[in-house]
């Protein structure tokens, strides 16, 4: 498989073992023609180690040029096993990002974002009270199967007829995804890494007649400075 040009780097000062190369090949064929960059806005110039759509708009953003070969890149859009394989032994520049963060994992598995929502909750209430941390009640109450197995049964029974959905931890696209209102409709989960949540009549009923339900939170991001 290709290499994917490197920025401009320094190596790591402790330990560091050399540079790092971004794994994949890029699409090949000639890239549509970009349109030109806003007035004053300096050329991004991008790696991409994917194929598909991505790539194409990547390619088509307005001031964004595909780097080739050994240019410096500014921008690059990896996988996740390549993060793992190079972030560690590379220095990248100030300017420079990558579409991933080192322990992306804590947001993007469920049970360890309901895990640090529930911590910063609690960080919220001890230092700024219980009316602040009640900004954060915006999301529904959720297990973790198997380790909180006992404390959902006991929250199960306080309220009959309640529709959970149940989700795997660690999948994506809506696989796995079931909704259940009896705990026998389970047992053959419940040793299973799962979140479950607790859907109100309220939630269910804004969606008549749908057969497959998926609730979202939706953030603005008024910066990506945050990625690494």
């Amino acid at each position: 498989m290709a290499e994917l040009p490197r920025t401009k780097q320094r190596p790591v000062e402790r330990g560091g073992a050399g540079l790092g190369r971004a794994a994949g090949a890029a699409r090949g064929g000639a890239a549509p023609l970009p349109l030109p960059p806003p007035l004053g806005r300096p050329r991004v110039r991008f790696k991409c180690g994917l194929s598909g759509p991505v790539l194409d708009v990547l390619r088509c953003r307005p001031g964004w040029q595909q780097a080739r070969n050994e240019e410096e890149w500014d921008f690059l859009w990896c996988d996740v096993s390549w993060l793992r394989e190079n972030f560690d032994h590379m220095y990248l520049e100030e300017h420079v990002r990558i579409c991933h963060f080192r322990n992306h994992y804590e947001l993007s598995r469920k049970n360890y974002l309901v895990k640090n929502l529930k911590r910063f909750r609690k960080q919220l209430e001890r230092e700024g009270g219980k009316l602040e941390a009640a900004r954060c009640d915006f999301f529904p109450k959720t297990f973790e199967l198997p380790s909180e197995y006992h404390l959902f049964v006991e929250e199960f029974r306080k309220k009959p007829g309640t529709t959970w959905i149940m989700k795997p931890v660690g999948r994506s696209q809506g696989k796995g995804i079931f909704l259940f209102r009896k705990l026998k409709d389970i047992f053959d989960w419940k040793m299973v890494s799962m979140a479950v949540c607790c859907l109100g009549s309220a939630q269910l009923g804004s969606f008549p007649g749908l057969s497959f339900l998926s609730f979202h939170q939706r953030v603005i991001l008024l910066s990506c400075a945050g990625l690494v």
